[in-house]
């Protein structure tokens, strides 16, 4: 399992292979692998592999805007603003976007990057979850009522977990 999840770590940071994550010169190498191992166990495969798909999809934006590989580690706050609104279309949710940035953060976060998204791409954001169309949101489910909890206590087999 070490190995699959080195493995997916290293495709998530694959198109910037040449930046060192770490580079204070203080810290024992043995230490700065350590940090290493435990970063790169940091998310789950099913998270590595959904947000390296989100990074992918990131640098295509950034080619499509000629964006140079440089300006896009750390990405600037008008870039991340960029990128979310592109996202604005009938088929995607603000909760979409939402985690789509939180990919790329993940991405700065694994690279030692500074994230330079701040109030302004939060307003972003609220501005894109509010143009959502009405079809791409769930509606509210009930609340749990009292009765519910008491039917749960009432049947709940507290000897077989």
């Amino acid at each position: 399992m070490d190995a699959a999840i080195s493995s997916a770590a290293l495709a998530f940071v694959s198109a910037l292979t040449h930046l060192t994550p770490y580079s204070n010169d203080q810290v024992a190498l043995s230490a700065l692998s350590k940090v290493q191992f435990a970063l790169d166990h940091a998310w789950a495969d099913s998270t590595l592999s959904k947000y390296r798909g989100v990074i992918e999809q990131f640098h295509g934006f950034c080619q499509s805007e000629q964006i140079p590989m440089q300006l896009r580690l750390p990405a600037s706050e008008d870039l991340l603003c960029a990128f979310a609104v592109s996202y604005m279309n009938p088929d995607s949710s603000g909760d979409t976007v939402q985690n789509h940035l939180a990919a790329v953060k993940a991405w700065h976060i694994y690279n030692n990057a500074r994230w330079l998204g701040g109030v302004r791409l939060r307003y972003i954001l609220n501005g894109v979850k509010n143009l959502a169309p009405a079809a791409s949101k769930r509606p509210p489910r009930p609340p749990i009522t009292r009765a519910m909890l008491l039917l749960l206590v009432r049947f709940m087999v507290l000897s077989d977990p």
